[in-house]
């Protein structure tokens, strides 16, 4: 499978949430004062919260990552990570596109 690089899932992303247009979602700027591990997008879609979290192929989830993903689980969110078409795919049927 090629290599398409972080930012260009980004782009992806944002062009499905742009077509769901009953969603409403936000990118949180990294800095200083963000707690570690927040997802790329933050969302939600028919009374559902959902994040999304945009990586290579070859690259995991942090730990800060892993635990956050697992604290949005627990309270009832989704969680995508998304690396490829395939994780384009799942997050697509997610939002009806």
């Amino acid at each position: 499978m090629k290599q398409i690089s972080e930012k260009r899932i980004k782009l992806k992303v944002k062009e499905v949430l742009e077509i769901a247009f009953i969603t409403w979602w936000f990118m949180p700027v990294a800095n200083e004062f963000t707690r570690k591990g927040i997802p790329d997008f933050i969302g939600c879609y028919d009374g559902l919260f959902f994040a999304v979290e945009t990586k290579t192929i070859d690259n995991e989830l942090s730990a800060a990552q892993k635990h956050e993903r697992l604290n949005i689980l627990k309270a009832g969110g989704a969680y995508f990570v998304i690396t490829s078409e395939t994780g384009l795919k799942e997050f697509k049927e997610f939002l009806n596109v």
